[in-house]
């Protein structure tokens, strides 16, 4: 049996970590402030929960 395929010319991946080009600025301050976001609402769900027990 012999496999055969076809590789089709196409420009390179776009994109952050793990893509071939390096992210942008403004890419790298949102994806931190949603990341900031997402930690400051984990310390407050945290604290809130151990106040209600």
């Amino acid at each position: 049996m012999n496999a055969s395929f076809t590789v089709l010319a196409g420009a390179a991946a776009r994109g952050g970590l793990g893509g071939s080009q390096l992210s942008s600025t403004a890419v790298t301050a949102v994806g931190g402030a949603m990341a900031a976001l997402a930690a400051c609402t984990g310390a407050f769900l945290i604290t809130r929960r151990q106040r209600v027990q």
